[in-house]
């Protein structure tokens, strides 16, 4: 379970570094650019001369997928954020876990029953924690924002589990792989900065925040490979995952800036341990 725990720990360290760069009101999307070059130059220092060695063609249709998803979905993510406020947005970001797990399912990962029970417990927690107030209302603008961030997301963690499952996966892939997946990110966010004619002026504050997410990022990416291939099977691991980022979110956001935890809140957090506790220990 060591890999799985690293991939919570660094997805969670990704949304403390986020919350952190909200006080000084940089773009996030010049973060996100500068985050996939220094995790492009981290997979170079890391990996070293191996890196182009372990190169296959049978990588680059996944790379260019993911890499094109990774930056649609962050595109889709920040509008959504922007238009509908983050507890809707975050909520249809989670909701991923549904369409992952039927696709786990479709591939004939094994679950039972007390685990089933888990996930539908988990989906409450995420609902829960992410639940709009009564008088926020969704319009069809922002559904289009919002479904893509849902399904993208979905896409995402289907396209992992599918890439998990061929041939040419090994232990230098883990490694190398990730390098080249966050290199066709930045090319793409690179081209989506030039069609929308953002300003390419990067302030020190953007550059700072962008490299310090590289890091977590980078192996967030291989401990998820890693988990999947020698801990958990997809079935499992996304909803624990999920789940994991949403109490320790939680709990770093009560203690470290000091937000207020609903009584919903509360008891998604509740609500989540138990999801957790029967998805791994059963």
């Amino acid at each position: 379970m060591g890999f799985t725990i690293l991939c919570i720990f660094c997805t969670v360290i990704l949304g403390i570094i986020f919350r952190f760069s909200e006080a000084f009101h940089v773009r996030s999307s010049s973060i996100i650019l500068v985050n996939y070059l220094s995790c492009v130059l981290i997979g170079v220092f890391w990996n070293g001369k191996i890196l182009f060695h372990n190169f296959s063609s049978e990588w680059i249709l996944w790379i260019l997928g993911l890499g094109l998803c990774f930056v649609l979905g962050f595109n889709a993510f920040a509008n959504s954020i922007r238009i509908s406020g983050l507890p809707v947005a975050a909520l249809f970001q989670k909701m991923s876990i549904i369409l992952t797990v039927l696709a786990a399912l479709f591939l004939r990962d094994p679950i039972n029953w007390i685990q089933l029970i888990g996930w539908f417990i988990g989906i409450m927690g995420i609902s829960l924690a992410y639940a709009p107030k009564k008088d926020d209302t969704i319009n069809r603008a922002e559904l289009k924002y919002l479904f893509g961030t849902f399904l993208i997301s979905s896409i995402i963690e289907i396209g992992f589990l599918l890439l998990n499952k061929q041939h040419f996966v090994n232990q230098e892939f883990h490694y190398t792989f990730p390098t080249f997946l966050f290199c066709a990110a930045a090319l793409f966010g690179m081209i989506g900065h030039f069609i929308s004619k953002q300003n390419l002026f990067i302030s020190k504050q953007e550059a700072f925040f962008g490299l310090a997410l590289g890091l977590p990022n980078y192996f967030s990416i291989i401990f998820m490979l890693k988990a999947l291939e020698n801990e958990w099977n997809g079935v499992i691991f996304f909803p624990v995952l999920n789940a994991s980022v949403l109490i320790l979110s939680a709990l770093c956001g009560f203690f470290l800036f000091k937000d207020k935890l609903t009584k919903n809140q509360i008891f998604a957090i509740l609500l989540s341990t138990i999801s957790i506790l029967l998805i791994s220990l059963f």
